[in-house]
């Protein structure tokens, strides 16, 4: 049982008239013959005292029984002896399905399927997308699944899949990369993405990302209304959530990198160039550029509400134990630089995250790249509109992915092993309170889109993780 606070205040107040019920009292359950006869003198009035008092057991009672069939509602963990290795796992927008995908040992394949939370039972399997005729009879077939999604009414999966497909024609390879003794060109990939029925499992199609003849790499996820499929892989474009069939796509006179960032609210689309040392934001409509920026290596990109944050990964030297990582916001309604915190030589900020109202940014400091250790992660909460930070979180030990709750009033983040501790989840609220700290034996939890509950894969000592418990926030 997860640790809970629960309050009950209850006012009590009777009439004269009231002590009128406590004179006699027969059970329809009991003979007649055998009634028994209770007098309750009632020369005076009940103190406010004495009437809690025979209550309280009444509204312990109560209360436990509502907890007990609260908790009884919401699963603890569901168990998936069939699974060899997790993946990763999507809750459905209603929080009553699960999709998991995992490494099938026996093919060789990347595969899914699909549960009931409640009952744990499974609905379904996942039928795997055509292999690539060249890996039909190989001792390991290819194929691996990213960017996963559910419809807005939970009823179809999309999934962006490579299966090594390659087209036709010649594309250069990066410098860094042939220093690194790779050939000179390499033929253009080929992205796909396959669209389920959630029900039972069935392959609605699987659609190629671009014609072959296109150097491209797929990343996909449905559009609020479910109608259309957003491509935010290489290049940008749109599909027909029914047909797959590509509806718009965004070209531009350089070689893209393999993912970019959409905002339907603003009709901007932010696309970094293959090496990611360049960045333009452009409007959708009139495909004119309207911002530009250079930089090192774009390493994060992610949008909240009408701000864009990115993280630039300053090239690695030989005196740091990782890359450093600088935190730039950009307005996109008035195309104009935001302040961020403050920074020096001990700073390293990386995994921005949104709040859901997008007035608050989430950021982990990873401390000073040239310490060569992790004892000074530290966890962020930043008010750009403030300019300034409104509460951090320090821990010893390297913190994990910070997350908010889908409905912003939380905030969950993995705390390692230490000499003192074992690994745990904490979750704060928005002004930084710990609300929840708890033991856990895994570091990938996803929220529930209700907020109520945190599921993490169970990573048991020595085995393969086959559990998904799931923790009442």
């Amino acid at each position: 049982m997860q640790r809970g606070v629960f309050e009950l205040v209850c006012h009590f107040q009777f009439s004269p008239a009231d002590s009128s019920q406590f004179s006699e009292t027969k059970s329809p359950y009991v003979s007649s013959n055998l009634t028994p006869r209770f007098e309750v003198p009632m020369k005076r009035a009940w103190s406010r005292a004495e009437k809690l008092l025979l209550l309280s057991p009444l509204t312990i009672i109560g209360l436990a029984g509502g907890v007990w069939a609260w908790q009884k509602s919401l699963p603890q963990s569901i168990e998936f002896p069939e699974i060899d290795r997790f993946d990763s796992f999507l809750i459905s927008p209603d929080g009553q399905k699960l999709a998991v995908f995992f490494k099938d040992q026996k093919k060789f394949l990347l595969t899914g399927q699909v549960y009931e939370v409640e009952s744990g039972a499974k609905i379904c399997d996942l039928t795997p997308p055509p292999l690539n005729s060249k890996r039909i009879g190989a001792r390991q077939p290819y194929i691996t699944y990213h960017s996963k999604s559910w419809s807005p009414d939970g009823t179809r999966i999309v999934a962006a899949y490579e299966d090594e497909t390659y087209g036709p024609n010649q594309i250069p390879v990066l410098p860094e990369l042939r220093s690194l003794g790779q050939p000179s060109f390499r033929n253009n990939m080929v992205g796909k993405f396959a669209i389920w029925n959630a029900s039972n499992g069935v392959l609605q199609g699987n659609y190629p990302y671009a014609p072959i003849t296109e150097d491209s790499s797929s990343e996909v996820r449905f559009t609020k209304d479910g109608k259309k499929i957003i491509g935010y892989g290489k290049p940008p474009a749109r599909f027909d959530a029914n047909t797959g069939q590509r509806t718009e796509t965004f070209q531009t006179n350089y070689r893209l990198g393999r993912y970019s960032a959409p905002n339907d609210e603003l009709g901007l689309l932010a696309i970094m160039s293959e090496d990611k040392s360049r960045l333009q934001v452009v409007d959708r409509k009139t495909k004119r550029v309207v911002w530009n920026w250079r930089g090192n290596r774009v390493a994060r990109l992610i949008w909240g509400e009408h701000v864009l944050a990115i993280i630039d990964a300053e090239q690695p030297k030989r005196n740091q134990a990782w890359i450093k990582g600088r935190l730039i916001l950009w307005d996109g309604k008035n195309h104009k630089l935001l302040p961020t915190p403050p920074e020096s030589s001990a700073t390293s900020y990386d995994f921005p995250h949104f709040s859901a109202d997008g007035h608050s940014l989430l950021i982990r400091n990873t401390g000073d790249p040239r310490t060569f250790r992790s004892a000074d992660t530290a966890l962020l909460l930043w008010d750009y509109r403030q300019n300034r930070v409104m509460w951090q979180y320090r821990a010893e030990g390297y913190l994990g992915i910070p997350q908010w709750s889908p409905n912003g009033q939380w905030i969950s983040v993995v705390a390692p092993v230490t000499l003192k501790t074992n690994q745990r989840l904490l979750v704060f609220d928005r002004a930084g309170k710990l609300h929840l700290e708890t033991s856990i034996q895994g570091d990938r939890p996803v929220w529930s889109p209700d907020s109520r509950r945190i599921a993490i894969v169970r990573q048991e000592p020595g085995s393969m993780p086959r559990r998904i418990d799931f923790i009442a926030v």
